[in-house]
């Protein structure tokens, strides 16, 4: 349905009634109705022209793409062509064809005011009306078949949304067929001679000004496509939750379950560790153990479940507040409500704080950023670490899952031993462990093949723990670890990107030493052939 933001960006609804199928839809595809008017113009009086074509039939092939699965043409580029199946949103691609019509555009202006008056034709204008035509008789079947409408466009479960932005698509039409004519009316002038050049593009100018800037609704609070909220100081405030959770100054992370700022980065902000959250590039290990899947979208159904939420340091968890008497909200509402308060009612579990949106609850048994295992177990894959963590019985403080042997008895001493964090950065974590018999330092932090490890100086394998965490093997004592984060690829870029400043610097030095030297050598004599 987007296509139709093309005659009036109010067609799909915007940022408050959009009816259509993408969930973050932010933006229009609406150029204003007059670079339609003038692309088609192009299209009836420059077809001739390479540039003509090659960029309509860009127009055509793009917005093909931009349907995506809406259509049986997708499926061969899909299936034949690298990379296109890497695509999240092929909707995406239309700003090619955006700029086919604005390139489109150009030409029909250039055709209005650059081609001689005795090879200008008015004939070939007649289809501008036969256009303008079909805009106004979707603005009449808009107004009179509002139900037809409806089922036409088959909005489903956003029927509501459909019809409350039915009044901005019926205005945002008629304001669409109100600039066809008046673009119509002066590209006729400009072709009979009847407007100058300046007239017919300051006119123009204005129009398309003031076509944007009322059909975006630029000049309002609302901006639009933009949402309009306070400024930053005010909006990243902290609410009641967030005081809360800063009064705990140790280390640890939280599980927003229901909170809605947890994704506008109000938590990072303050300072709050979160296993929530959304990021474009999730490691694949870390969407395994929180049972995403191949989603980027935050899906911690594993969460729920204490061993992986113990393991990832979890020692809050945010939902919103449940009411005492459910009786007033529908059957749906009153399951969900039925269903987090006997989540919650689990023995590991305790109000720590209780808003009038949102309760913070304490989960008793979370297990620190590092801890030592007496124990391991070597799996084979995910699955059966993912099936080994949901058993109830399974303790993940005792015993440590592996992709490999860590090279070690286990003694029996059931005594773990200590772990004390001395440094904590982005690029380097630094510990102290003190064991009384062989065990697993575990840190829940993500494994990735760029991390090493040290103890006591000295280079160690680094482990893969639980799928996606780090551990490394320790002997009894006392131990310092450094987990240090040293990237190939990141070397290999400064590498390239030294080379390139270098390059730069010297072009740039031979090119001034060439133009000296130009200068201060005497001119030769001109001979003639």
């Amino acid at each position: 349905i987007e296509t139709f933001d093309l005659l009036t960006p109010k067609f799909s609804g915007g940022l408050e009634n959009y009816w259509g199928k993408n969930p973050f839809k932010l933006h229009s595809e609406y150029l204003g109705i007059l670079p339609l008017l003038f692309a088609l113009i192009a299209l009836l009086r420059s077809w001739r022209k390479p540039q003509v074509k090659f960029f309509f039939s860009t127009f055509l092939v793009v917005l093909i793409m931009a349907w995506g699965g809406n259509t049986p043409f997708y499926r061969i580029p899909y299936h034949l062509l690298p990379g296109i199946a890497k695509f999240r949103g092929p909707g995406m691609i239309f700003f090619l064809a955006a700029f086919s019509l604005s390139v489109l555009a150009g030409y029909g202006i250039n055709y209005l005011l650059t081609e001689p008056k005795e090879k200008k034709k008015t004939d070939g204008l007649r289809g501008l009306i036969f256009a303008g035509g079909v805009l106004l008789l979707l603005l009449l079947f808009a107004l009179v078949g509002r139900d037809a409408v409806a089922g036409l466009v088959n909005p489903g479960r956003r029927l509501a949304e459909f019809e409350a932005n039915y009044p901005r698509l019926t205005s945002g039409l008629l304001f669409a067929v109100a600039i066809w004519a008046v673009g119509y009316l002066i590209a006729l002038w400009a072709v009979r001679g009847r407007i100058s050049s300046i007239l017919f593009g300051s006119t123009a100018l204005v129009l398309m000004v003031l076509d944007i800037g009322i059909s975006l609704n630029l000049w309002n609070e609302s901006k639009g496509y933009i949402r309009s909220v306070p400024p930053p100081k005010e909006y990243f405030a902290q609410d009641d939750v967030v005081r809360f959770l800063s009064r705990d100054t140790s280390r640890y992370r939280v599980l927003p379950l229901n909170y809605a700022r947890s994704d506008e980065g109000l938590l990072w902000l303050h300072g709050i560790q979160s296993t929530g959250g959304q990021i474009p590039n999730p490691l694949q290990s870390y969407q395994d153990f929180i049972g995403a899947g191949q989603s980027v979208m935050f899906q911690a159904g594993n969460l729920l479940n204490p061993n992986f939420m113990n393991l990832l340091n979890v020692k809050y968890v945010i939902a919103p507040t449940l009411p005492e008497d459910a009786s007033r909200y529908d059957e749906q509402s009153r399951q969900f409500i039925a269903q987090l308060r006997a989540y919650f009612s689990q023995p590991w579990f305790e109000p720590a704080h209780v808003g009038p949106q949102y309760t913070v609850y304490r989960n008793k048994g979370f297990l620190p950023r590092a801890f030592i295992t007496p124990f391991y177990e070597v799996v084979k894959d995910k699955d059966a670490v993912i099936s080994r963590l949901m058993k109830p019985d399974f303790d993940p403080s005792r015993t440590a899952l592996l992709y490999e042997n860590p090279g070690f008895t286990v003694t029996g001493d059931t005594t773990a031993g200590t772990v004390e964090l001395l440094s904590y950065d982005a690029n380097c974590i630094r510990v102290r462990a003190n064991l009384t018999a062989p065990g697993i330092l575990v840190l829940g932090e993500n494994w990735h093949p760029d991390w090493r490890v040290l103890v006591d100086g000295k280079p160690a394998p680094l482990l893969r723990a639980y799928h996606t965490l780090r551990a490394v093997a320790l002997e009894p004592g006392n131990h310092e670890v450094t987990f240090n984060h040293k990237s190939g690829w990141f070397r290999l870029g400064l590498i390239i990107t030294g080379a390139a400043i270098g390059l730069l610097v010297f072009v740039a030095a031979l090119t001034m030493l060439l133009i000296r030297i130009r200068r201060i050598q005497p001119a030769g004599e001109v001979t003639q052939c």
